[in-house]
């Protein structure tokens, strides 16, 4: 049966002012990402200093090697948390946005209601992540709409345009006959009339 290679846990943490990571071994449990600790800085003086991430990995996948590592000495009191009052450390996700891959190379979609909440329970999951909105939803079709036009040459979107406006101008050829059908007579005959009585009246 083969031997489990032992765990480490360690908190990496940032001092004030500050957002280079530090690895110190942590026993605590209950020790999170935005925890507020006391770690013993290089000069040796006990500092508070906030979590940035948690990993529990083995000794050869250690941010620093396990035997020369400090410790978390305890979790702060409420002045030394103070200090990091408004310092969010977790990992900030936009669900509002999603990166694909089109035929030019990568770029970003704008999510539909449903796929961000697909995300926003996915991220829920993790306490070191927190879900932003920076764009309102859109609908599925305008999102095929924007990934087709991604996907399309400026050649290519200028021959969809003047496809679209050939069809507009069929419609309204259509809606002009479906007049005049309905009405017997040129819809704008009226036009004429009008500046037909405006020259009997001008003479």
């Amino acid at each position: 049966m083969p031997i489990l290679a032992k765990k480490y846990r360690f908190a990496m943490v940032c001092f004030q002012n500050s957002r280079k990571p530090y690895a110190y071994l942590c026993k605590d449990p209950f020790v999170a990402v935005n925890s507020v600790v006391v770690v013993p800085a290089a000069d040796g003086e006990p500092k508070p200093a906030i979590v940035a991430g948690i990993i529990v990995c083995t000794a050869r996948e250690a941010p620093y090697p396990p035997e020369k590592a400090k410790s978390v000495l305890r979790r702060v009191n409420r002045s030394e948390k103070a200090l990091f009052a408004g310092v969010d450390m977790r990992k900030t996700v936009d669900i509002s946005l999603m990166r694909v891959q089109t035929r030019f190379g990568p770029n970003v979609l704008v999510t539909t209601r449903e796929q961000r909440e697909k995300r926003r329970r996915a991220y829920s999951r993790y306490s070191n992540v927190r879900i932003i909105e920076t764009k309102p939803p859109i609908s599925e079709k305008q999102q095929q709409l924007n990934w087709r036009a991604m996907n399309m040459t400026t050649q290519e979107a200028v021959v969809e345009l003047e496809d679209c406006l050939d069809e507009m101008k069929r419609t309204l050829q259509d809606y002009d006959r479906a007049l005049r059908a309905a009405d017997g007579r040129d819809p704008l005959r009226w036009i004429d009339e009008l500046e037909a009585m405006d020259a009997l009246f001008g003479d």
